[in-house]
């Protein structure tokens, strides 16, 4: 028998299941696992030249790569450099805060505020889809009536009972086709509107809200909440209706009107002021409304001290001073307080005095008992002072009674209340016409007492009659009032707004004799006065400018604010600045000895360099070394699996012999009983033998078989060729070697596949 060779590759040991299932499974395992080698040194080869390589450690420099932010050359960078430097961060937060003031603002999105998740579906309650006929519907209704009327089962249960006023509230709903329009548009079906008797705004009368102060409530007819809040806002209404305009308005139907206010949902408040919106946040009920409202009005009338009294006090012969002295607290006096700003704003200023720190103008004015209101007229009129219990119906009096001087200037908001258009009465006021400033003193003071006995003769009068104004105008100033005069010379006019005629007068101008022309206008008749020759226009005023110490005290609150925010940025850019530079100046120590610390890492490095390569050949030896036992340990296994093969193929031989030896002893006393008999020659049978050839097809076969029935788990390609050679023992292998690899390896792949 040949004997094995030891000319096969190095994985004849390796277990068949590790050659794997691909296409190229045979041509992989044939392929010498050295043939990697070279690539493998290779790359180690550089690996090694990189490790050599000295590297600065990446946390030493990294404080010093150059700056994205650029710095001017004294090294500080300047406000644009920071802005340009920041501007992703500055937009980032606005947009932040943009969101998070909407979030506030807007009080959610959601619609679905109704009942609509627990209200009855008719449709559901019926079986139907929302395209059913009216027909459909009917059948549908009559069918579930007789199997769930309570006259029909006696022993109805209470979710049956319940089923059965589904279907019918369902169909009671379906078959009117308002309630089933009103369904689909998720609106209340039993309810017309949520009632109320505030005043209900629209598109179209939008308009009003440029007149006073507003509280606003936007509902809808199908939001549950909003009929939860009716009867607070009916309170509400009744109750603060009295000092500002209570309103309403339905968000749907006024979508103008809720794109103006915002209104993504409903219900919600607000108080409208000087076309400034403020919505409400929090329980909606009277007392927290009451204070949102006080709060609205707060910038109606100014909070003044001893410290800023001065200031308030400027212009009295301009507009009349209203004061109030008042304890902390007292929500509604200060509401009707603010609410009266509101209304007389355009000709009185008002003012809220603390109770801490205005002790000399309470000694000043003598206000002894609180709460009280001071009215401050021209110069040379005495404050007046009113103290005691304080309603909303004798504030009211009060302001139209003291909103004007004792000699007022007539003016586009005053004249028709004060000339007999107004609310103070039909009586004419008497009117004396300037050419250029105010009257002197003495015609002042003229005006004055006259108005004093007007007002002496109206308290002994048994009769109600209405007060007379004594004022005047200048009218090189109102040049249009000066036409509707049509030329008058008359230093002294009576003037009825509501009838636009006047009279001139040519007496003397005393106090008395002004007073008793004016009380003869009370019964005289319209046609004892002349019209007018054109419209009555007074010059637009908006307000009494004032002088710059009261523009200066007005914009106090805005201005400290903005110099605030202003002294905080400033503070926060100086430090910023002063902390670059103390950074840079530490970073330039930093640096230095970072590079002398980088200098020493490299001579280290340097020195290193041959310990490094000693423990790269000691590794590289004992990774030979365990490869060379890998070898040998390879080696033994395979020259005892050949030296089993030669015991086997003795064993053979032996036997081969002991049964020749068997057949020749018979054949001997088959000799001897048979004397005559010619025996045959006998010859050896390893001599007959015949050396069978094997052609390539019946050993693809045999391999074939062997893999077929071998455990690929423990069966080697040694086995394989063991298996071979003992099937064929007087075949050579080793001469078919890429015969016998190629078809192992087809074999185990098409046995794995």
């Amino acid at each position: 028998m040949p004997k094995a060779s030891s000319g096969w590759d190095d994985d004849d040991d390796v277990p068949l299941a590790s050659m794997g299932n691909s296409k190229g499974a045979a041509q992989a395992t044939s392929a010498p696992a050295r043939a990697l080698a070279p690539k493998a040194k290779e790359e180690k080869k550089d690996r090694e030249v990189r490790q050599r390589k000295p590297q600065p450690s990446k946390s030493d420099f990294d404080d010093f790569k150059p700056s994205s932010n650029r710095r001017s050359s004294s090294g500080k960078q300047t406000l644009p450099e920071y802005v340009q430097a920041n501007m992703g961060n500055i937009i980032v937060g606005t947009v932040v805060l943009v969101l998070i003031y909407g979030s506030i603002v807007s009080d959610g999105t959601n619609f679905n505020t109704d009942e609509s998740a627990s209200r009855i579906d008719p449709y559901k309650a019926l079986g139907l889809s929302t395209a059913a006929s009216d027909k459909e519907i009917k059948a549908a209704y009559r069918k579930l009536s007789l199997e769930l009327h309570p006259d029909k089962n006696a022993d109805q249960s209470e979710e049956d009972k319940a089923k059965f006023d589904e279907v019918t509230q369902g169909y009671k709903i379906l078959s009117d086709p308002e309630k089933k329009k009103k369904w689909l548009n998720h609106e209340n079906v039993d309810d017309k509107g949520i009632p109320s008797d505030t005043l209900t705004l629209t598109d179209e009368t939008a308009h009003e809200l440029n007149k006073g102060a507003w509280l606003l409530l936007a509902y809808a007819d199908w939001s549950s909440e909003c009929w939860d809040l009716a009867e607070t806002w009916e309170k509400v209404g009744k109750d603060l209706g009295r000092y500002v305009h209570v309103a309403r308005f339905n968000y749907e139907k006024s979508p103008k009107l809720a794109k103006k206010f915002q209104t993504f949902s409903v219900p919600m408040i607000y108080c409208y002021v000087d076309g400034v919106r403020t919505p409400f946040l929090g329980e909606p009920n009277h007392v927290n409304v009451t204070l949102f409202i006080t709060k609205c009005l707060t910038e109606s009338a100014e909070v003044i001290r001893d410290s800023s009294a001065g200031m308030f006090l400027e212009n009295q012969d301009q507009r009349v001073k209203a004061m109030l002295f008042a304890q902390q607290g007292m929500v509604k006096l200060r509401l009707a307080f603010r609410s009266m700003a509101v209304q007389h704003k355009h000709v009185m200023d008002f003012a809220e005095v603390t109770y801490i720190g205005s002790e000399a103008m309470r000694a000043l004015f003598g206000v002894n008992e609180e709460p009280a209101i001071v009215f401050i007229k021209e110069k040379g009129s005495q404050p007046l002072k009113y103290t005691g219990k304080m309603t909303q119906v004798k504030l009211a009096a009060l302001f139209q009674q003291h909103q004007h001087h004792w000699t007022p200037r007539l003016n586009e908001h005053n004249f028709k209340s004060l000339c007999g258009a107004g609310l103070l009465g039909t009586q004419p006021c008497v009117v004396y016409l300037t050419q250029g400033g105010p009257p002197s003193v003495g015609v002042m003071e003229t005006l004055r007492n006259a108005s004093s006995l007007d007002l002496d003769a109206m308290a002994a009068s048994t009769v109600d009659r209405a007060p007379t104004t004594y004022g005047w105008v200048d009218l090189a100033e109102q040049t249009e009032v000066s036409k509707a005069f049509g030329g008058n010379k008359a230093q002294v006019v009576a003037l009825d707004a509501l009838t636009k005629t006047f009279a001139p007068y040519d007496g003397p101008v005393t106090a008395e004799d002004l007073k008793d022309w004016a009380e003869t206008f009370r019964g005289r008749l319209e046609s004892d006065m002349d019209p007018l020759a054109g419209p009555l226009t007074f010059v637009h005023e908006a307000r009494a400018s004032g002088s710059w110490r009261q523009w200066l005290r007005q914009l106090t609150p805005h201005l400290m604010t903005t110099i605030a925010v202003v002294a905080a940025w400033l503070l926060w850019y100086a430090l910023h600045s002063l902390w670059s530079d103390l950074k840079m100046t530490g970073k330039k120590d930093k640096l230095k000895k970072v590079i002398e610390k980088g200098r020493a890492k490299i001579v280290e490095g340097e020195t290193r360099k041959l310990s490094k390569w000693e423990v790269l050949e000691k590794q590289n030896s004992e990774a030979r070394d365990k490869k060379r036992m890998v070898e040998e340990e390879r080696d033994a296994k395979r020259l005892a699996i050949e030296a089993e093969a030669a015991a086997a193929a003795a064993r053979d031989a032996e036997a081969q012999k002991v049964r020749a030896a068997e057949a020749a002893k018979q054949a001997a006393l088959a000799a001897r009983e048979q004397p005559h008999a010619k025996l045959p020659v006998q010859t050896p049978k390893s001599q007959n033998k015949k050396i069978v050839e094997v052609t390539d097809v019946e050993l693809k076969r045999a391999i074939r078989d062997i893999v077929a029935a071998a455990n690929l788990a423990t069966t080697t390609k040694s086995s394989i060729r063991l298996a071979l050679q003992a099937k064929y023992p007087d075949l050579d292998l080793l001469p078919r070697k890429d015969l016998v690899q190629s078809e192992i390896a087809a074999a185990v792949s098409a046995r794995m596949q």
